[in-house]
């Protein structure tokens, strides 16, 4: 499984490092080719990467990012990136002739997709899909051997929503790390790859849950106007179903983005600082299969639908509903607003994402979910920890009866807007 942090990744590394892709291509004009052995000793161990200038033309730190690849090395990954994208040509023409102008690859087929390329060993990940690493062990034993300090190499693939691929290679020279990306995609009908570029691992760590997190070495201001985020992250180790399954069904659709349900304590009679009318938009998400139209409720949204959404996951009644959140008893509706300008600020350190890692049964369906959270940005697997207390009803829906944080790391909590404020 891997979250959303490659494919956040991939548009932070390409968008800042193809602006040199000229220098990238003046040395491979002059650079000849090498055998393999050859090649990994002269790239992955050159000591003496070009020095990057600032406004006034004095060095600065070494640039080691845009590194050099060799114009055999490239035709070797392009090729490659050709040979997967072939074998799924026909899933992808399926997603894009349901929409020519936006593909969009859904679950089911990106996981088809996922297992076709899993078939030539490497490891294989899906963006934004909480689905297990395919050819997991082939990443761990890289991993092993890296933590021995031996030199050793491996190519992960990802799925992409869109129905491209990332080609992600790993190396380790002993010393250090070098990662190289391409991105492969079909284009008016036609399979290329857009982007191949190459920097240094300033650092990794694989945590005992099983993520891999790795930092990239980007550019820095004044050679970019703003900083950007370099760090990116895998999830190796297979994922327990039972939490998984519950995390899919009941935590991740909520989150930590734009409501603050997950983000405060709070139990039933006892609500604390928690926005119902935030809290709206991922309740009516669960509800209905589909998220809300903003255009629906310029006007705020009905009285009927609010309660009739906020009462079925949460334990107040619609008296108390008009109590707890921001009400217009005149026009019979509660205001509510989308993220945007105003109360929404998002930033290079994004998104955590939740984790079930415990789940405590007790009587009347009733669970205590134990859920951490995986900070890609901080590269932590525990930026904090909390305990949702929920239950599962007779009819496959579930109310949530209270939230408590338990452990905050040194990184804090997301910061939250009220959007009413």
């Amino acid at each position: 499984m891997f979250r959303r942090s490659l494919c956040l990744f991939s548009l932070v590394f390409l968008s800042t490092l193809t602006a040199c892709s000229q220098d990238h291509k003046d040395k491979k004009a002059n650079h000849t080719p090498q055998t393999e052995e050859e090649e990994f000793v002269s790239v992955y161990e050159q000591e003496n990467y070009e020095s990057s200038k600032d406004i006034e033309g004095q060095d600065t730190q070494e640039k080691e990012y845009n590194l050099p690849i060799s114009d055999e090395e490239s035709k070797q990954i392009e090729e490659e990136c050709l040979t997967y994208l072939a074998d799924y040509e026909e899933l992808f023409q399926v997603c894009e002739e349901k929409n020519p102008e936006d593909v969009v690859v859904d679950e089911q087929t990106q996981i088809a997709i996922m297992d076709r390329l899993a078939a030539h060993g490497n490891p294989v990940v899906a963006t934004y899909l909480q689905v297990n690493m395919r050819n997991d062990a082939v990443m761990e034993e890289f991993i092993q051997t890296v933590e021995a300090g031996k030199e050793s190499k491996v190519t992960v693939y990802e799925v992409n929503m869109d129905g491209s691929i990332g080609r992600l290679e790993f190396c380790y020279t002993g010393e250090k790390m070098i990662f190289t990306y391409a991105h492969g995609l079909w284009e008016d009908g036609q399979s290329h790859v857009s982007t191949m570029s190459r920097a240094r691992v300033l650092s990794w760590d694989y945590t005992k849950k099983g993520w891999f997190f790795y930092e990239l070495c980007v550019p820095e201001p004044p050679v970019v106007a703003e900083e950007v985020g370099g760090t990116a992250v895998l999830r190796v180790k297979p994922m327990n179903s039972e939490y998984q399954k519950i995390c899919d069904a009941y935590i991740a659709p909520i989150g930590y983005q734009g409501t603050n349900l997950f983000l405060t304590d709070w139990s039933e009679g006892h609500y604390g600082e928690m926005d119902f009318n935030d809290a709206f938009e991922y309740l009516y998400k669960m509800q209905y299969q589909k998220a809300v139209v903003p255009e629906d409720f310029d006007e705020g949204v009905p009285e009927e639908l609010f309660e009739e959404v906020l009462t079925n996951y949460l334990p107040i009644t619609k008296k108390e509903c008009k109590k707890l959140a921001v009400y217009d008893k005149q026009q019979k509706i509660y205001p509510w607003w989308p993220l945007g300008c105003g109360n929404y600020a998002p930033d290079m350190y994004g998104t955590p994402i939740p984790e079930v890692v415990s789940i405590e049964n007790k009587d009347n369906g009733i669970l205590i979910v134990t859920v951490e959270a995986v900070w890609e940005e901080y590269a932590t697997d525990c930026a904090f920890r909390h305990e949702v207390t929920l239950r599962e009803e007779e009819d496959g829906t579930v109310t949530f009866l209270g939230n408590t944080i338990t452990d905050i790391s040194e990184t804090s909590l997301p910061q939250y807007t009220h959007r009413l404020e």
